[in-house]
């Protein structure tokens, strides 16, 4: 084993070494992923404005009927979000799933609403945003088109037939009040329960879909009669990196709007640069298309030695171990069955408490049942990862082939696999396999 573990140790310096090579050229790219079931103070990667505030473990936006009325608050993801990228014109899919709920306060009238958004990095509440803006947009930007560069969900609770459907709905919105798909909903009916919602954008189709539950039903893609999709080709409409975050408002008719929990996941790169000088921007630009074309070649053909080195590594590694249990091999080859650890698994059914029959200072004996050979077994698993288990192994063998009767305890068979040594024995209704062993 101590040759096996040279060869081991020798690998591990070539990969840590080409690891060491590739990174300053390859560069790194972590997917975003959070996942937040409490919201409280020690969480530092949200941030809060207006009228938000942590609340038994949600978030609300707005506190219902505490003055002053036309309350806004917002909550954001604290770093900027990347969705696409100019340069390779890569885009990204992402996924995000939370629960929120609106307390009406058990009114029949009632407003305005709560909305996921994707906005540009930097973006604030708008003032006068209050009421049927949704924290939003205001007189100025309602109608405004491309230059808003907003995408949102909106979950709206008051009927403005200025830029809103006929009904309370649910809806999908690019840069404006009016949503461009919708469905109706009866916020009223949910008052005070958990909604649960599901926001998928499929960055190859452009498709960006919504589904909802109500009353503590887990929310579900395959749900299509609580969903919308429309499509939107988010790149046309964002900036490169986005915020990402909740807004909700109330205006004379009040109610509270809660985030419960909110977890987000995709393969963007949220890593980011310190910022460019704008007179110099062109020119960075153009430098990082050039370094990249450069780059690139250089990565891949890096890439191609790694995986030969991981290639040469396994059939060095398989060589290794070859080598090590060969002198084991050799003492019991002709004597016995070899077995494979699967087998030997269910056998035992995993090495099962209630299979178990005794144990030893190096060992454990268990009970099983060999299907291929129809018969009960005892196998002898021999403690794993004990710097003593190749001896004990190499031992009993020896006292097996040399030492003992046959007319006293059958050997049946062995197993050597990942790192674990068993011996099967034939299985003894009236004694412990160490009294027949050993006498004791």
């Amino acid at each position: 084993m101590q040759r096996a573990n040279s060869c081991s140790h020798s690998l591990c310096t070539h990969s840590i070494f080409l690891s060491l090579v590739c990174c300053p050229v390859i560069p790194f790219v972590n997917p975003l992923f959070f996942n937040i079931s409490y919201f409280d103070a020690a969480i530092n990667n949200i941030q809060y404005e207006g009228a938000a505030t942590i609340a038994y473990g949600s978030v609300d936006l707005t506190k219902g009927y505490t003055p002053p009325f036309f309350q806004v608050g917002h909550i954001r993801y604290s770093q900027p979000v990347d969705i696409w990228d100019s340069v390779t014109g890569r885009q990204e899919d992402f996924l995000t799933r939370f629960s929120f709920t609106i307390d009406t306060y058990n009114a029949t009238i009632y407003s305005d609403g709560i909305a996921l958004f994707l906005a540009p990095v930097g973006f604030t509440i708008p003032p006068n945003s209050g009421g049927r803006y949704l924290g939003l947009f205001n007189t100025s930007t309602a109608f405004d088109g491309p230059q808003n560069q907003i995408v949102l969900v909106e979950f709206d609770t008051w009927v403005n037939p200025e830029f809103d459907p006929l009904m309370q709905h649910i809806g999908i919105n690019k840069n404006s009040l009016s949503s461009l798909v919708y469905a109706s909903w009866n916020p009223g009916s949910h008052s005070g329960n958990a909604i649960n919602v599901m926001v998928t954008y499929n960055s190859t189709t452009k498709n960006l879909s919504v589904f909802w539950s109500f009353d503590d039903e887990p929310v579900s893609p395959d749900n299509k009669i609580f969903s919308l999709s429309c499509l939107i080709d988010l790149a046309k409409v964002l900036p490169e990196s986005v915020a990402i975050g909740f807004s909700a408002s109330y205006g004379f008719q009040a109610e509270r709007h809660s985030i419960n929990s909110w977890e987000f996941t995709s393969n963007l790169d949220v890593v980011h640069h310190l910022p460019v000088n704008p007179s110099k921007k062109g020119v960075n630009s153009k430098m990082y298309r050039i370094l990249t074309f450069i780059t690139a070649p250089i990565a891949c053909l890096l890439l191609v030695i790694l995986a030969c080195s991981c290639f040469f590594m396994i059939k060095m590694r398989k060589k290794c171990e070859y080598q090590a249990v060969t002198h084991i091999d050799k003492e019991i080859v002709a004597l016995s069955l070899k077995f494979s650890r699967q087998e030997l698994l269910i056998a035992t059914n995993g090495f099962a408490v209630d299979r178990k029959l005794g144990q030893g200072g190096f060992s454990q004996v268990y009970k099983g049942f060999l299907s291929s050979l129809d018969r009960l077994v005892a196998d002898k698993r021999i403690f794993a990862g004990s710097k003593h288990s190749e001896k004990v192994f190499t031992n009993e063998v020896k006292i097996l082939s040399r030492m003992i009767p046959r007319n006293l305890v059958q050997f049946i068979g062995w197993c050597q696999e990942e790192g674990e040594f068993l011996l099967v024995y034939e299985y003894m209704p009236n004694g412990s396999l160490d009294n027949h062993l050993f006498g004791t």
